[in-house]
């Protein structure tokens, strides 16, 4: 389901676990599919059993309702409608994925620190992008800014030839920008095509979207962009560290993409700007609340007005066009 990614949790041979909704439980898993104390995981006679403890939406196994069943070495478990992958793990698997996230962590810093506003805002928002297609092993993507109407313009783009970005023809989630924008948070899907919110939307349909994410670019309250990437590819899997790092990635480019813009434009707001080090991300909130008031926030209610063709593809744009198309949102 959307917002909410996988989660790897470890257990020990010869321990015993109650899994459910509740805080109580020694594995908690917050979803409204489970009961308070939904099932029970123990090791018996050398191997791991699962046991249904009156759940109100029940237990399946490898594909089977049961109330007691061992699972073996690896198999797939359902909780009502949350499904896990259930595998042994060697204590060596589990440290070189230890050391994996740990690079991965680390590679995330450097990227960060990479963003530099006085590169330009051009060459900013072509580095931003690379690094988010990087981190989230996707294919193709593009950013949107504000625009002076309260609207959304794209202004980079990669893996997506230009004729992509055809009012008709646009082959990314409407769906998940418009659920991005309206709850102000970030969307992810592993597979958007079975996602419950996304999966019968005509846009990832006919666009045949696997892997997708879609992040705001917020600055105290005020949306003022959005970084959108998607994949054809089967099989991903985001993990609650790759949302955490995409999210530190994009805290961190909506305040370095606010620098530069104010950059581009600095000679014109001279007289109305504080005294500032345009190179400095890292900002107090007082000084941001000065910036965030030179820069255009997303309207909801100006995205029914008409582009009047001097600027490039907006989000207006691109939702009108789906509506027409489809004869509803997608």
């Amino acid at each position: 389901m959307s917002n909410l990614p996988a989660r790897r949790l470890y257990v020990e041979e010869g321990s015993d676990y109650v899994i459910g909704r509740g805080a109580e439980c020694d594995l908690q898993i917050n979803h409204p599919q489970l009961s308070r104390r939904h099932a029970r995981l123990s090791w018996q006679d050398d191997s791991w059993e699962f046991s249904d403890l009156g759940s109100k939406n029940g237990l399946v196994v490898n594909g089977r309702k049961v109330e007691t069943s061992q699972i073996g070495d690896d198999g797939w478990v359902q909780f009502g409608d949350v499904v896990a992958r259930f595998e042994m793990v060697s204590n060596e698997a589990r440290q070189r994925e230890d050391e994996l996230n740990r690079r991965r962590w680390e590679t995330s810093l450097e990227l960060r620190r990479q963003l530099d506003p006085a590169a330009g805002l051009d060459r900013l928002l072509h580095q931003v992008l690379r690094s988010v297609l990087s981190l989230s092993g996707t294919e193709r993507g593009f950013v949107m800014l504000t625009t002076d109407t309260g609207d959304l313009e794209i202004k980079s783009y990669s893996g997506v030839a230009p004729d992509d970005f055809d009012k008709q023809q646009f082959s990314g989630s409407v769906g998940a920008i418009e659920i991005a924008l309206g709850s102000g948070n970030m969307v992810v899907s592993g597979d958007a095509m079975t996602d419950a919110q996304l999966g019968s939307r005509p846009s990832i349909t006919i666009g045949e979207i696997r892997a997708l994410v879609c992040i705001p670019l917020v600055i105290l309250n005020k949306t003022t962009g959005i970084l959108y990437a998607d994949s054809r590819e089967p099989g991903k899997v985001f993990t609650e560290l790759d949302v955490e790092i995409l999210q530190g990635l994009a805290n961190h480019a909506g305040m370095a993409i606010a620098v530069a813009r104010i950059r581009d434009e600095i000679a014109g707001l001279g007289r109305a700007l504080p005294d500032i080090d345009p190179g400095s991300v890292e900002q107090n909130d007082s000084q941001l609340e000065e910036w965030a008031d030179h820069l255009p926030g997303f309207e909801p209610d100006s995205t029914e007005a008409d582009n009047d063709g001097r600027g490039g593809v907006t989000w207006s744009d691109l939702k009108a066009a789906h509506t027409s198309k489809s004869g509803s949102d997608t």
